[in-house]
């Protein structure tokens, strides 16, 4: 005899949301700290940081996405 199979739990929609601002705010101050260090190294001018902290915030809604996604 086959059991049936289970219900996939849902997860809790605040771990979701606690999930997500950690994504966002890690990638950003990643891209960042990242973008600083360049602008240190070669002497431009906060040019590097704000591209960074573009491109950090386009990674960690991305990660949202997909994790808003996969739940």
């Amino acid at each position: 005899m086959k059991k049936k199979p289970q219900p996939k739990k849902q997860p809790n929609p605040y771990s979701i949301f606690a999930i997500n601002t950690f994504q966002m705010g890690i990638s950003i101050f990643l891209f960042v700290q990242i973008g600083k260090y360049l602008d240190y190294k070669y002497g431009f001018d906060e040019t590097l940081k704000i591209i960074f902290a573009i491109i950090g915030f386009i990674v960690g809604f991305f990660l949202s996405y997909k994790t808003i996604k996969k739940n």
